[in-house]
Order: C-alpha cells, then structure tokens, then sequence
C-alpha cells in the first residue's frame, strides 16, 4: 500500500497514517479509484461490501486537502447515522498527521451546537446525512461556509436516492461542488470493482408461529461468536432483544426509536465484545465495519436482493470469511428464489433431515418458555414511538434561535 501511495504521489504524513492503520495492499476499488479523484476525474464506483470504499475517496481527498487547505473543501453524505459516524473516524483516523478538521452533522443530536461547530470550527470535511443537513443548509451563513466546495461524495448512492430522496435532492441543488464522487456495492450500471467476499449463504425453513424459537436455538449453538440478527422493523428489534434477554442471551439493540446515544452505546459495546448479538434493523445494513462479526442471521427473508446483500455483508470484511444464515417460512420461499436470481447465488440447507430432527426436538422443549416470555413482555413493556409533532416543533425552535444568533453576530 505505501508503495502503492507514493507512487500516485501521496505525501510522507498521510503514508505514515495507513501504514500505521495497518493497510498492507491497495483493493481493486482504490487502486482504480484514487489516481482518477487525484486528476480531478468525477467516480462512480461499484465495488463488494468490505473491500475499503471509504479510503477509496477519504484518501485522495485528504491528500488534495493537504496541498490546497480551507473549508469546507469536502461534503461526504451518507443514508445513516451510524455510517456518517464511522466516516467520520476513518477521516480523523487517515488525517491524523494533517490535523485535519472533520465535523459530524446527522440527527439525534442538539442542531444548535452543529451550526456553532459547522460557523466557529470551520471543518476541512463535513460528514452528515441528508434530513439534518437540509435543515442547517437552509440557513444562509451555514450555507456559506460551503460556497467553495470541492467535492461532493455520496456514499451508498443508489440507497440516498432510493431512501431519502427528497432532501437529498434539496441539498444538492443548495451547494455547487466542484467534483461529484457515488459509490456503493449495489449500483445497477457499470463493472463491479473486486470479488464478493467468501460467505457461506445457508436458509433455514422454519415455521412462521415459531421463528423466534428456531432463532434462540440458532443464537445458542453459535453463543460464543459476534452475530448480528436483521429485523424488519423497529418494534420488532425491540421485542425480540428483549425476549432474547430474558433467555439470558447477550444481546445489544440497534434501530432508529433509540436516542442517538443509545444507538452510539450499543454499537461501540458490541465492537468491543467478545461474544454478543447485535438486533438490529437496517440502519447497520450498509457500510458498517464491524469485522468481528462472524454471522448473520436474517430473521426474515429481505425483500430487495440489494437489501439482503448488503446485510450479509457485514460479515467477512477485508477478505475474512462469514456465514449467512436466513430464517423462511412458508410465505417466503418465493422471495429466496427471487434473491438467488438476481444476486446468481445459490443458499444452502443449513441442516440435513438427521441434524434438523434433532434442532425441531430442542425447540419443542422451548415453546412454553418462549410463549410466555413473548407475553409477559407484551403487557409489561412499553415499546418505543416516535413524537414526531413534538421533535418538529423542537426543531423549528431551535432554528428560530440560530437565527438569531445569525443576526446578533452580522
């Protein structure tokens, strides 16, 4: 990699910051990627998930911000918070020896202290998702600070435009870069960049009133290995990490009805565990590196195959192995045949007759205690919900303040 970087002409700092990352060959995406970002060429990248998209546009970026710096020179957007996050740290990570400036903007978090770090910090690189930064770019002074934009980069592209369209579209017609880099692993159009990681891709056919026995069973015989189990929605991550406690499972929730806190507390415990399980619903599909993980567990068969890929590729990163577990029932077999389609991939039979005769017997041993847990949990415990009148409303004062503030300081 370092020979790799001088070549292309990096300077010493930012070659010294990887090394000590320990990156130790350059992946197809990067290879073909940085020296067309470092000639000003605009990207649009396809590449498997865990083959290093970030250091693809974080490094040539930082590189270029080093030989001309200001603010801000680079706007990363991407569809989820914890994702924004992480960019946010490979940044501060590969621009250690720069002393770069990076600043997070996504929700969950006070709007008013983002505008006074986004006008008084003046950051290098500003990372965010698209509902908050719609909102603060609606603000002229904020605005300002991006009239020099160098580049714009969209990470998972095709999921922005699918999910977020709106203030995706509001944002980009706000700012002017320079340069417009999209990546993602799922783009319809162009050649992928790398070979998908080696993950073992196995189903298990269960029934639908007895999933969440089949699963405990499941979580158990793997009990001592990271995994992350995909939900459908919130209420339902909710539900199962709490009956999954009460097996007495190690297990940490993650979807979008926890505080920003919360969410940040469950993933920086799970990176740091030995063995646990991560619920979680699609807000740790995409982008996440979590390369402890060994296993995902689908608990329902995803709807869009670019969905299901993305979720088992949280599992073998950077070339390790993985396996792939998916939870069917009856009503779902169409929707594998749909995803073996489309992705060419073929999902195993996780068990033989004999091994699957013994797994029914232990969830026939299970079915009371999961009923009753199931129900008590029901009735005892408020699930989470969403104010959304109350969260605008906070909002709007908030930026009834900033601009206050704006006009106090002008």
């Amino acid at each position: 990699m370092e020979e790799f970087l001088r070549n292309s002409g990096f300077s010493e700092p930012l070659i010294n910051a990887v090394h000590t990352l320990g990156y130790k060959h350059p992946t197809a995406v990067q290879s073909e990627c940085i020296p067309l970002i470092l000639k000003g060429e605009e990207v649009k990248a396809k590449a498997p998930t865990g083959t290093g998209k970030t250091a693809a546009f974080a490094l040539p970026i930082l590189e270029l911000l080093r030989r001309d710096p200001y603010s801000v020179f680079a706007l990363v957007i991407s569809p989820t918070r914890e994702l924004a996050l992480q960019i946010n740290d490979q940044f501060k990570a590969f621009g250690s020896n720069i002393s770069v400036k990076t600043q997070c903007i996504v929700g969950g978090v006070d709007i008013l202290r983002q505008a006074q770090a986004l006008t008084q910090i003046r950051p290098h690189i500003v990372i965010g998702t698209p509902g908050r930064l719609n909102t603060l770019l609606s603000q002229p002074d904020i605005l300002e600070i991006f009239s020099n934009l160098q580049f714009l980069v969209l990470d998972e592209c095709d999921f922005l435009e699918e999910s977020q369209k709106e203030d995706l579209d509001q944002v980009k017609a706000l700012i002017s870069p320079s340069k417009v880099l999209n990546f993602s692993a799922t783009l319809d159009e162009g050649p992928t960049l790398g070979e998908r990681a080696n993950i073992k891709e196995y189903f298990l056919l269960v029934p639908d009133v007895v999933k969440d026995n089949y699963l405990i069973k499941l979580l158990e015989r793997h009990s001592d290995i990271n995994i992350i189990v995909f939900t459908q929605t919130c209420p339902e991550a909710f539900l199962l990490s709490k009956t999954l406690e009460e097996m007495k499972i190690s297990v940490l929730p993650l979807h979008s009805l926890m505080s920003q806190h919360a969410r940040e507390a469950s993933l920086h415990h799970f990176r740091s565990a030995k063995a646990a399980v991560l619920v979680a619903t699609d807000v740790a599909a995409r982008g996440l590196d979590l390369p402890q993980v060994r296993l995902v567990i689908n608990h329902h068969v995803p709807r869009s195959s670019k969905t299901y890929l993305h979720r088992i590729g949280r599992t073998g990163r950077a070339g390790r192995g993985g396996m792939a577990i998916t939870l069917v029932t009856q009503f779902e077999v169409s929707l594998v045949l749909h995803i073996e389609k489309k992705l060419n991939t073929h999902l195993e039979e996780l068990y033989n007759e004999e091994e699957m005769k013994i797994l029914e017997d232990e969830v026939v041993n299970t079915l009371n205690k999961v009923t009753n847990i199931k129900a008590v949990i029901s009735h005892r415990v408020k699930r989470p919900s969403l104010d959304n009148k109350k969260r605008k409303e906070l909002l709007v004062s908030k930026l009834k303040k900033i601009q206050r503030l704006s006009r106090n300081t002008t």
